[in-house]
């Protein structure tokens, strides 16, 4: 798995407010990625957003379903 960077946040966090996420902060969204990354289930759907791009950006295993 890939480390997760200050630059891969900032893409995560530009890709949600692309989406129309446009009140989220940068802090709400590592917090979000911290809580993924820690093994944590993703809270709400940003929590899922977030998962999502981990998993297919290589700095998160996909779960077996």
């Amino acid at each position: 798995m890939k480390e997760i960077t200050t630059e891969a946040i900032h893409a995560i966090h530009r890709n949600l407010t692309d989406f129309g996420y446009t009140g989220l902060t940068l802090d709400f969204v590592k917090t979000q990625v911290d809580c993924v990354m820690n093994g944590e289930k993703p809270k709400g759907i940003i929590g899922m957003f977030c998962k999502d791009m981990l998993e297919k950006n290589g700095y998160l295993a996909q779960e077996e379903e």
